[in-house]
């Protein structure tokens, strides 16, 4: 199994998992996110980000 077809599967949950904290976002105004949910959400997209840049340069960590 390559590298790109073990952190394919793996982009696309935390993709998901995205998905779903920035639907939770969405129903507070910017000033009234919780603390954790924004936490969360910073964490999750630089995850995102992170793992795409691994899959786009093909590192394997």
């Amino acid at each position: 199994m390559t590298n790109q077809e073990m952190l394919a599967p793996a982009l696309a949950q935390m993709q998901r998992s995205l998905a779903t904290l920035e639907e939770q976002a969405a129903t507070f105004t910017r000033s009234q996110i919780p603390v954790h949910l924004k936490m969360d959400l910073e964490d999750k997209r630089r995850e995102v980000k992170e793992l795409e840049a691994r899959l786009r340069d093909g590192e394997p960590n």
